[in-house]
């Protein structure tokens, strides 16, 4: 049955034309089920049929159906229902019992706008902690690619001196700073400039010199900080694995400028690094960066695979709309 609801919520029409169209639907099939009770009962209990199919039309289309069922019903039963069928001319008892259907069928939707909203949310929470597991099982094979690249390189650079272990550890120190914005960024508001260098510093080591900023100073808000880590620490994942920092030439410039008061344009691109090629397949990793960020903040992400260099550029809201 709980399968059987979500699944019924999950399949509600976006259209408002369908969903209205569902209610009136629903409403005609109660009118046809209670005629057809009328050898039984007669006209007595006129909306016994109204109660279940005003639960299957909200159900099946949603709010917007049972509200044009709810307001509906009262005239479709006075009209077709109660004597003399086929004319509208209520008496006092038609309209108290129109008013008691309203009233609690009113509770009724009520009652079912909160499950459908329960509903919802728990979809919502399950897509989420979904996405949160392949997030997890992604930083982790990155991480370790990571560590790995990071002591290919300190090793290539100091080979067998003292000083291999110092450099090394170094490194994987501010590789777990870089990990501390993706962990808490979402409680913090940091300046885009201190962002982009404590998630990207530490993919270079002691080379600094390979990564060039440029842009305004500009505060990222709390529910983009988190995101636009994400993705940046993506790009220089993918850019010491097989990008520009796989080697000991290629360079990084990560420019920013404001397109107006509330919207921004980022840009990652490398150069000197190996001839890129795009990816054969779609790994998590890409979808990340192809999607951007949140819709709330309008991305718009741009990626050009160029064999002398990846560009990868997003446009997003940094302000409230």
């Amino acid at each position: 049955m709980n399968d059987f609801i979500r699944r019924r919520v999950a399949g509600q029409p976006r259209a408002l034309s369908r969903q209205l169209a569902i209610g009136v639907a629903c409403l005609a099939l109660a009118i046809v089920l209670r005629l057809a009770m009328n050898p039984l009962i007669g006209a007595g209990v006129p909306y016994v049929t109204a109660f279940p199919l005003m639960l299957v039309a909200s159900l099946l289309g949603g709010r917007p159906a049972g509200l044009v069922f709810l307001l509906a019903a009262p005239f479709a039963v006075i009209y077709f229902v109660v004597p003399p069928v086929g004319a509208f001319s209520p008496h006092a008892a038609d309209w108290i019992g129109a008013a008691a259907f309203l009233a609690s069928g009113g509770v009724v939707l009520w009652l079912c706008d909160m499950l459908e909203s329960t509903v919802r949310d728990l979809e919502t929470a399950h897509s989420q902690e979904h996405l949160l597991v392949l997030e997890l099982h992604h930083r982790v094979k990155n991480m370790l690619a990571i560590v790995q690249s990071l002591a290919a390189q300190t090793f290539r650079a100091s080979g067998n001196s003292p000083d291999f272990k110092a450099a090394f550890t170094d490194r994987l120190v501010a590789l777990s700073r870089a990990q501390n914005v993706l962990d808490q960024g979402a409680e913090a508001t940091l300046p885009l400039t201190d962002l982009v260098r404590r998630i990207v510093e530490p993919f270079l080591g002691e080379e600094l010199r390979r990564l060039a900023l440029d842009g305004p100073e500009v505060e990222i808000r709390r529910d983009v900080v988190v995101d636009l880590a994400l993705c940046l620490h993506e790009l220089g994942t993918n850019a010491i694995k097989h990008g520009a920092l796989s080697n000991a030439d290629g360079c990084v410039e990560v420019r920013w400028r404001r397109l107006s008061a509330e919207r921004l344009e980022l840009t990652w691109r490398e150069s000197g690094g190996p001839p890129v090629t795009p990816p054969r397949a779609e790994g998590f990793g890409a979808r990340l960066l192809a999607r951007g960020m949140s819709r709330k903040a309008r991305p718009q992400v741009e990626t050009d695979y160029r064999s002398e260099g990846l560009t990868w550029t997003i446009r997003f809201d940094i302000e409230d709309r």
